[in-house]
């Protein structure tokens, strides 16, 4: 039963938040993210929000959790310092015991697909018996709220998960998913981050009139200008790390696009530039990786990916990404190439999505141009993200793939499909 409600709550809370500006000609299947074509102005409402960001609004009336659906280790979701965790030695694992693949083939799972006994089976033996070697695992639900318990004394002010595992059997999985030898990524939510904005009131994006400043969906942001916020994602990532991931993901490294945004007081932005206030936030989490302990990821918007001048190399979109920027931190860049999310006339295709290697092959090219151009001593390798639901096109096995040898081609350390519903029985044979 339970596995029946994660499913509809995985797949309403993915589908049914409005539709970006840019893509509300195609069929609203997923949560949209748009890359622009090159050198195209973009206006703010335009930039759209990214497909590899998965922070929407949920049910609120989710069943509380079962101990006789969750594998019988339910962790309560009231106060986590009272969970025990019986760690026998089995469970007793260093982090990151698992090195990266030479090449990471992997695929996105929601928290709920990981706490679901049956879906979580289903993926796993996906992943045994193909090519596939890496899952990415959100570290929240869509609330914000903590999948896993956690040991930081600070972070249990943010609520668990009302389907969040105890710790002792979260760390079982992943010790089993090491055993099996698949890789498994922890994705954080960085600066859209409904839990840690309710625990930290004090580290909200404010308005000018000093109330929380909410986008469109209603949702509020930590202030990405305010070092202090920063030390929320950190800890995190430690968290993950102590728990067994063997790497850890940052999505929503990024400033707000939609929304009031002529509203918005940052606490610190002073003259800076948005990309140099990123560009610090990069900085002290790379200064900061010795703590984590695992290699750390960042995901990118598509757009970050082009061959860009010197007159063009300062356009951060008003989000503050440049590639230039996180190619000098973090071990793995993960630009989200979805080709249905280029705007029409992208590389002179009418519809981008029809012309999957076109277009991720154009996107890496440019974009390692960019990279080999603009950066001294770049420590980054690319890792994108690839389309695997169907927007603006079917995307069967023949389209994924193609997308696949585009990577390939381009000499990337690897993929990660997304697919917001976690279907992906169309991705290998």
């Amino acid at each position: 039963m339970l596995d029946f409600f994660l499913t509809i709550i995985s797949f309403f809370s993915q589908t049914t938040s409005p539709v970006s500006n840019v893509a509300k000609h195609f069929p609203r299947k997923q949560e949209i993210h748009q890359s622009a074509p090159k050198f195209r102005a973009v206006p703010r409402k335009a930039v759209g929000i990214s497909l590899s960001e998965t922070s929407e609004k949920t049910f609120k009336t989710a069943p509380e959790c079962n101990p006789k659906n969750l594998d019988n280790l339910c962790a309560t979701n009231k106060n986590q310092t009272k969970i025990t965790d019986p760690v026998s030695p089995i469970l007793k694992f260093s982090r990151g015991s698992l090195p990266t693949p030479a090449k990471v083939k992997g695929i996105y799972l929601t928290g709920y697909s990981f706490a679901g006994r049956e879906r979580r089976k289903k993926l796993v033996e996906l992943v045994e018996n193909s090519e596939l070697n890496t899952l990415v695992i959100d570290f929240q639900d869509p609330d914000g709220n903590l999948m896993f318990p956690v040991q930081n004394k600070t972070l249990q002010k943010i609520p668990l998960s009302k389907f969040a595992l105890s710790r002792a059997k979260s760390r079982e999985i992943l010790n089993n998913l090491q055993n099996k030898k698949i890789y498994t990524i922890a994705r954080i939510t960085t600066f859209q981050d409904e839990g840690a904005v309710e625990a930290f009131p004090d580290l909200v994006l404010q308005n000018k009139w000093g109330r929380p400043w909410k986008n469109y969906k209603n949702l509020s942001w930590l202030d990405m200008t305010n070092p202090e916020a920063w030390e929320i994602p950190l800890k995190k990532a430690i968290e993950a790390a102590r728990m067994g991931f063997d790497e850890v993901q940052f999505d929503y490294v990024r400033f707000p696009t939609d929304g009031r945004l002529s509203q918005i007081e940052y606490a610190h932005l002073d003259q800076r530039k948005k990309y140099e206030v990123l560009s610090d936030f990069f900085k002290f989490i790379h200064e900061n990786q010795r703590k984590i302990g695992v290699p750390i990821s960042i995901d990118l918007f598509g757009i970050t990916y082009e061959n860009y001048s010197e007159k063009q190399i300062s356009r951060d979109f008003a989000i503050g990404q440049r590639v230039i920027d996180a190619v000098k931190y973090f071990d793995y860049l993960s630009p989200m190439i979805y080709p249905s999310h280029y705007a029409s006339g992208y590389a002179g295709y009418k519809n981008p999505a029809k012309f999957p290697y076109q277009v991720v092959d154009k996107a890496l090219r440019e974009g390692h141009k960019t990279i080999k151009r603009y950066t001294d001593k770049p420590i980054s390798k690319s890792r994108p993200w690839l389309q695997a639901f169907n927007l603006g096109a079917v995307y069967d096995y023949e389209k994924i793939r193609a997308q696949i040898r585009a990577a390939d081609d381009n000499g990337t350390s690897g993929w990660i499909l997304w697919n917001a519903r976690n279907v992906y029985g169309q991705a290998v044979k």
